[in-house]
Parts: C-alpha cells; sequence; structure tokens
C-alpha cells in the first residue's frame, strides 16, 4: 500500500489500531493496526516526512518535512472514530467538540512583511461527516435548524469521498434589506445565534440525515449572559425591522 521508504512512524495515544506514517513521498494513515494503508492527500503533498509527533492537549499531527516545512494537521480527533463498520454506511457524522463564540476584535490583528505568523486554529462549530461515495447526482444541501424546525441557515455541503468538514460560524441568513440610493453594507450583517444546541438536517438526493451541532460562549470573556440576551433581542429586532422595510418597499 505505501510507495517510497518509511522516515517517521507515529501511533496514537489513544487508538493504537491508528497510526500516522511519514515517508519519502507524503504521509499514509492506517486505522487496523497497520493491516492496510491510505495516503492522506488533503493539503499534505507527497514531500519527505521527516519527523511526526502528536499533540497531547490539542489532537494535531505536526510534521517535519523537506520541502514544505511544517505542516500541521489540525485535531485528529475523528479519524479515531473510524472503523470497519462506519466505512460500510453511506453517511455518517463524527463526534465533534463544541464551537466557542470569540469574543475577538479584528483590529491589530495583521502582521509586518517580515513576521511570520502561523493562522490560529478555527474555533468556528463544525460538521465533520464521511461519505462512502461522492456525491454526483441530484441536489445535496445542508441546513442548521432551531429546535422548533426553524431554517436558520444554509450550508455549503462537502460532496467528495471521505471524510468533509463544513464550517459554521454561528450566523444566521442576511435580512432582506430595502431598495434604496446609497449602499448600507451593515444592514447586511448577519445576526448571531445565541450558544445552545442546533440541528443539522442534510439532504442528499432523496435521503436526509439528521445531528446535532452546539457553540459555547468564550469562556474568557468578561460580558455576562444578559448582557449577551439584551444583545441577542436587540439585534433580531432591528433584522425584524429591517425586512419589514423591504416588504414595504416591494
Amino acid at each position: 500500500d505505501i510507495y517510497g521508504f518509511a522516515r517517521s512512524l507515529q501511533e496514537d495515544y489513544e487508538n493504537e489500531d491508528l497510526l500516522f506514517l511519514g515517508t519519502e513521498f507524503g504521509l499514509y494513515i492506517t486505522i487496523n493496526g497497520g493491516k492496510n494503508w491510505s495516503q492522506f492527500t488533503n493539503n499534505v503533498p507527497p514531500v519527505a516526512i521527516h519527523h511526526l509527533t502528536l499533540h497531547k492537549g490539542t489532537n494535531d499531527l505536526v510534521m517535519g518535512t523537506h520541502g514544505r516545512g511544517v505542516i500541521i494537521l489540525d485535531d485528529i480527533s475523528p479519524l479515531r472514530q473510524l472503523n470497519q463498520e462506519v466505512l460500510a454506511k453511506s453517511v455518517h457524522f463524527f463526534d465533534v467538540p463544541p464551537g466557542i463564540f470569540k469574543e475577538t476584535s479584528p483590529f491589530g490583528g495583521t502582521t509586518m512583511e517580515r513576521e511570520f505568523v502561523g493562522e490560529s486554529k478555527s474555533s468556528t462549530a463544525k460538521v465533520i461527516y464521511y461519505l462512502k461515495r461522492k456525491h454526483i447526482f441530484g441536489k445535496m444541501t445542508m441546513e442548521i435548524q432551531d429546535e422548533n424546525g426553524k431554517v436558520l441557515t444554509e450550508l455549503q455541503a462537502g460532496k467528495a469521498k471521505g471524510i468533509n468538514v463544513v464550517s459554521w460560524n454561528g450566523r444566521t441568513r442576511q435580512p432582506k434589506m430595502a431598495k434604496a440610493k446609497t449602499f448600507a453594507r451593515g444592514g447586511f450583517t448577519s445576526p448571531r445565534v445565541q450558544a445552545g444546541t442546533y440541528k443539522v438536517v442534510m439532504t442528499k438526493g432523496k435521503e436526509s440525515y439528521e445531528t446535532t451541532i452546539s457553540i459555547d460562549n468564550d469562556p474568557n470573556s468578561l460580558i455576562t449572559d444578559s448582557e449577551r440576551i439584551a444583545n441577542h433581542e436587540t439585534t433580531q429586532k432591528l433584522f425584524n425591522m429591517s425586512e419589514e422595510l423591504a416588504c414595504k418597499s416591494l
């Protein structure tokens, strides 16, 4: 199963059947203790991987390569859930940690041309699922719904064979805007939902599949729960006013 000689081998800390192999021509993974290997090609080029290590705190796979520097594969925990039963399914949703509403400012986040800072791992909520086959024919959609089944927004579903990752930043659809002579950029901003659990409905052809996704508030934020509620109620009031004005202008 492996092309090129091996350079580094790393066993997962939690699943002894999950192994990572750095070779002269890229990364290979096995989920059955080395009986079968598959090359990992998602953003990992076929370069020599001299060293592998797993970060226990973040579950990231760190690769020291020849030709592309350091490559970090964020959070390999979904791979721990892979087994023959999962691979036999048409669709399987993986268990994922909640997303976090980071209370940060975009100001001051840039760097100079002589300074290199790698992009931080995203804290958005993620829908991670396995497709046995690539979706080709028919419509494929993904909706985020509240507990009452109301559609909050639609996401672009991944259709590739294997593991797909779809991110959600916690925002709903954009409000309808009334026609005007000037462009109101802020009016098109999608409101953000409150922290909680939401339903994911993926429709693939004539079949529908469901899972849940959770978002938590930033544990380091100084904003109180009452302030968050007031902010959400005010935002929703402005959203409804925008939609009402848009309907009257038609």
